[in-house]
């Protein structure tokens, strides 16, 4: 079960390396996905 979880996270990491990346640091880091510069870059890579 864990397993499929993982397969399912991985396989979306690769399609979208960079967004999955942010995301994860973003995360890590606890910020806010309303402040700037955070919202403005991800409307822009949407």
């Amino acid at each position: 079960m864990f397993l499929q979880e993982l397969f399912f996270v991985c396989e979306e990491a690769s399609k979208q390396p960079m967004a999955f990346v942010g995301g994860f640091v973003a995360g890590i880091l606890r910020l806010d996905i309303h402040d700037e510069p955070l919202s403005s870059w991800l409307q822009s890579n949407d």
